[in-house]
C-alpha cells in the first residue's frame, strides 16, 4: 500500500474514534478531518474528499472565526477557499 493509502486509511480511523471521544467540532477533530480531506484529495478521490467536506468541515462556514481556535479558524479560510468563497488564505505566508 502507497503511503498516501496508508495515510487515507489510518487518518479515516483516527478520525471516526476521535469524533467519539472528543466531539465533531474539538479542533483536534477538525484538524484530521481536514488531513483526510488533503489526502483524499491528492489521490484523486474527488467524492470521498467532498464527503469530507459536507460532513466533518462545513459548519466552519457558517462559524463566527472568534469563537474558533487558531487552526479551525486558519482551515475555515481553507475551506472557505475551497468552496471559492474566500481569499487563499495561505497565500499571506
Amino acid at each position: 500500500m502507497g503511503e498516501l493509502a496508508t495515510a487515507r486509511e489510518l487518518l479515516g480511523e483516527a478520525l471516526t474514534a476521535q469524533r467519539r471521544v472528543l466531539g465533531e467540532r474539538h479542533p483536534d477533530t477538525t484538524i484530521l478531518a481536514w488531513n483526510l480531506f488533503g489526502t483524499l484529495d491528492q489521490l484523486g478521490d474527488r467524492d470521498a474528499a467532498g464527503g469530507i467536506l459536507k460532513d466533518h468541515l462545513m459548519w466552519l462556514v457558517r462559524e463566527n472565526p472568534a469563537e474558533l481556535g487558531a487552526d479551525q479558524r486558519k482551515i475555515q479560510g481553507y475551506v472557505a477557499t475551497v468552496l471559492g468563497r474566500g481569499p487563499d488564505p495561505s497565500a499571506g505566508e
